[in-house]
């Protein structure tokens, strides 16, 4: 599974000046996740959870919630669909610095997984 992070601007909550959230942007390949037909629904489905680990610019760890995330597919989509990626969106909350933000995906139905990681400059 070929996991990809990328990351949005800056932005500082007006309630919080020194605290900054960073746009998520977690591409996880289709064709890795294993998605069953049912026939009834005209769909293909799969379950994965992800999970983001930050490690902020004083070498503090901060492990996010894991988050299901249900993928349904139209099984007239489904061969495009395989080449494809699913997007997950999500956000953390940073000071600014060198920070390096990680993933674990994980496929529920086959428990295999894949992890990604990047480094952010939050200004």
């Amino acid at each position: 599974m070929n996991l990809t992070i990328q990351s949005g601007d800056a932005s500082s909550p007006q309630d919080r000046k020194s605290v900054l959230s960073v746009p998520l942007t977690l591409r996880i390949p289709l064709g890795a996740i294993s998605l069953r037909e049912d026939n009834a629904q005209g769909t293909y489905s799969g379950m994965v959870e992800a999970r983001f680990a930050v490690s902020d610019s004083i070498g503090d760890l901060h492990l996010g919630e894991p988050e299901s995330i249900a993928i349904d597919i139209p099984a007239t989509d489904i061969e495009r669909a395989r080449e494809a990626f699913w997007v997950h969106r999500s956000t953390i909350e940073v000071t600014a610095g060198e920070i390096r933000v990680g993933a674990l995906v994980v496929d529920r139905a086959t428990g295999d997984w894949a992890t990604a990681a990047t480094s952010i400059t939050v200004p």
